[in-house]
């Protein structure tokens, strides 16, 4: 399915794959395939596969399950938990490329950032984050991390 401008849900999934040419606004918001829009907004997003979205994704809850190449602009959350898909088939990197991820609670793996802000941090395996910025609890494991600040 492909949408020219933004489309604006109550809850609902997507299954398959979708291209929103504007903003996708939503309740719950699940997606199992692709999804490409230039911003997301819901009150909490689960996805599974690829996700292209220049933008911003805002959410209060987000779940990603890395199945492949995941391209996001900036994310704003009170929660994220971004980890690689378990089950299924997927092609080439299993990877979160993004610019910004700023949250409460923010627990990674296989996630690429610039930068990391957010109260308790965690950062797993196959994370490559260029700056963390945490007020509360940083845990590091198995990832990389070029400098970490404590505010």
């Amino acid at each position: 399915t492909a949408l020219g401008g933004s489309l604006q849900v109550g809850s609902g999934s997507i299954s398959g794959a979708c291209s929103v040419g504007g903003t996708l606004h939503g309740g719950e918001l699940r997606v199992s395939g692709k999804l490409t829009a230039q911003e997301v907004e819901a009150e909490s997003f689960t996805a599974s596969g690829k996700l292209e979205i220049s933008g911003l994704l805002n959410a209060e809850k987000i779940e990603i399950e890395v199945g492949g190449s995941n391209e996001v602009g900036d994310i704003g959350c009170g929660t994220i938990t971004v980890r690689r898909i378990s089950h299924g088939f997927s092609f080439g990197e299993r990877v979160l490329r993004v610019k910004s991820i700023e949250g409460d609670t923010v627990d990674l793996e296989c996630t690429q950032a610039e930068v990391v802000r957010g109260k308790n941090v965690r950062i797993g395996r196959n994370c490559r984050i260029g700056r963390v910025e945490y007020s509360g609890d940083l845990t590091v494991e198995g990832g990389e991390v070029g400098e970490q600040v404590r505010i």
